[in-house]
């Protein structure tokens, strides 16, 4: 059963990152990256921040 559920939870999160990748509004920066705080500043002021939030409508399912 574990071996089941590690294979299937592999599977989402693989189906997941293609989803997300295709999103023209994600950026992605490497974690690993030394620079990584100056990247997401540079990208931060280049792009003007997250542009497209207008864009995004929450899901208020969850709220109480």
């Amino acid at each position: 059963a574990m071996d089941l559920a590690r294979k299937r939870t592999k599977r989402f999160a693989r189906r997941q990152e293609r989803w997300f990748r295709r999103d023209p509004r994600i950026a992605w920066f490497d974690a690993l990256d030394p620079d990584l705080a100056a990247r997401v500043e540079a990208w931060w002021r280049k792009t003007g921040g997250m542009t497209a939030v207008e864009d995004v409508t929450l899901d208020r399912r969850w709220e109480d």
